[in-house]
């Protein structure tokens, strides 16, 4: 003959609410460090931008999942003049982080008449 358990209510809550506490709450932002220094540099004799290249900063986040965007990329070519480069770092928790540097380029352009 089958026996027939007599299982409270309350004991099931709480056997849910048990599993329920094992929640990741990730409200940190990434953090981003080794940013590169502002960067100037001379143009190619004559010419009006110059290519750049530096190495990516070090981005570290709680979760371990992140995306990193850099705008202008290393390796972009800039004009003369003073240019920022924005670095938006963000987890898949929607957390975002930002930091930027300068990029200047100096030199002389040589107008034709």
């Amino acid at each position: 003959m089958p026996r027939i358990l007599n299982i409270s209510t309350k004991k099931i809550l709480l056997n849910v609410l048990l599993f329920s506490i094992f929640v990741f709450v990730d409200d940190q932002a990434p953090i981003i460090t080794a940013l590169p220094n502002d960067i100037t540099i001379e143009s190619y004799s004559g010419q009006a931008y110059a290519v750049v290249l530096w190495e990516p900063p070090t981005v570290v986040d709680d979760s371990g999942y992140y995306t990193v965007l850099l705008n202008p990329i290393s390796g972009s070519r800039f004009g003369i003049g003073s240019t920022e480069v924005m670095i938006t770092a963000s987890d898949q928790s929607g957390n975002i982080a930002t930091a930027s540097f300068f990029v200047t380029i100096e030199g002389i352009v040589l107008h034709t008449s």
